[in-house]
């Protein structure tokens, strides 16, 4: 399914808004923590059968002009629900980051990395105690990374969502 051929499971979500997609997500990602693509970037994924960091598989950066904390250290960027201690911190965190929507593109891969690799995981409360990510985009308690490449071995589900909703832009955020 999805085109992968590793023995790994497969979950597929269709919301029509994202209430509906929240309501469906919230059980498959608690204490989670998985890597958000488009369809573009999850096909690229399949052939190199690794997750690069951005600057590994030239991905275009959608705010350029943001300093990307993982992006710069040649880190994968990952959503971590795993090890933020409260609640509001993964509420918080994805009013700031869209995991579930890429750009005006309806379908989005989570991969989701098997536990065994959190301990590799450099998490928000590790870099927070230093001064270089300052200035720098990160997102607060619910970002990760680990550093690249990251093998499908290491990968233990792929969701795929389709979110009907037309994504809000407000007007200063639309993409040129």
């Amino acid at each position: 399914m999805f085109g992968i051929d590793w023995d790994i499971s497969n979950t597929f979500v269709e919301a029509d808004d994202f209430n509906d997609l929240k309501k469906k997500l919230v059980p498959l990602l608690y204490k989670q923590v998985f890597h958000s693509t488009d369809e573009h970037g999850f096909h690229g994924i399949l052939k190199t059968k690794e997750i690069l960091s951005g600057p590994d598989c030239k991905i275009k950066r959608q705010w350029p002009k943001t300093p990307a904390y993982f992006y710069e250290k040649g880190f994968v960027s990952l959503c971590d629900f795993y090890h933020p201690k409260k609640c509001s911190h993964i509420r918080d965190g994805y009013r700031k980051y869209s995991f579930f929507r890429h750009g005006h593109s309806n379908t989005t891969y989570l991969l989701l990395l098997k536990k065994e690799y959190y301990n590799k995981l450099i998490t928000w409360y590790d870099i927070k105690a230093k001064d270089d990510w300052v200035g720098k985009q990160i997102v607060p308690y619910i970002e990760s990374g680990l550093k690249s490449p990251i093998s499908l071995n290491c990968i233990s589900q792929v969701i795929k969502i389709k979110l009907w909703e037309e994504p809000y832009w407000p007007s200063r955020f639309q993409p040129q």
